[in-house]
């Protein structure tokens, strides 16, 4: 019986768009409810070290698990399953904290973010190889404007979701946008797709296809 074929590996170019997205929905999905988190935090205490507590588990946690899972990546050989944790968490995070109904529940949510931002290091890794080392500045560059674009967009985006549907439905359009990616596309079109679920300006437009091309 013949063994069966390995599956084909997508081109540069799809695998470079492939990525952006992740990059792009990684951080909308971690920003979306940002701006009104403190005041979400104030309708469950009002006791402010525990606000500043539920808010600072984001940092704490990221902080103590980045070079871990680096670590980790390097060992292993592989980034994908560290990246689709991290999205995972993102999206799990986003709804404890969306219908938490204590401060210790919030917590908890904040801290399940936190160590989905680690994730972005094994994501950075895995962008950054799609490129030859000449071109590392040029990797960097697109990483951090898709991160800036998925920023600038879900803080802007905060409020309004706010106005319409209360403080949880942030938190459940950040779950979405996390779970927004997997499973892989399959083609560069459902990529493009994929990102347009997060609004680009514009003026962007033409930078971005410059940087992925």
């Amino acid at each position: 019986m013949p063994s069966p074929s390995p599956k084909p590996r997508p081109s540069p170019k799809l695998a470079r768009l492939l990525y952006g997205a992740v990059a792009l929905l990684y951080w909308a999905s971690l920003y979306t409810y940002v701006p009104t988190l403190p005041n979400y935090a104030r309708t469950f205490t009002s006791d402010l070290a525990l606000v500043g507590l539920i808010i600072s588990m984001y940092g704490l946690w990221q902080a103590l698990l980045r070079l871990p899972l680096g670590i980790m990546g390097d060992w292993a050989g592989r980034r994908k399953p560290f990246i689709l944790m991290g999205l995972a968490l993102s999206a799990g995070g986003a709804l404890l904290m969306g219908f938490a109904h204590t401060p210790t529940a919030l917590l908890v949510g904040r801290s399940v973010t936190g160590l989905a931002a680690a994730a972005w290091v094994p994501l950075t890794v895995a962008f950054s190889a799609l490129y030859p080392p000449e071109e590392a500045i040029r990797a960097t560059t697109v990483l951090t404007l898709m991160s800036a674009l998925a920023r600038v967009t879900a803080t802007g985006a905060n409020g309004p979701l706010n106005a319409a549907g209360g403080y949880p439905l942030a938190f459940t359009v950040a779950a979405v946008i996390a779970g927004a990616m997997p499973p892989a596309p399959k083609t560069i079109e459902e990529v493009i797709m994929r990102i347009g679920l997060i609004p680009i300006p514009p003026e962007a437009e033409a930078r971005l296809k410059d940087l992925l091309a």
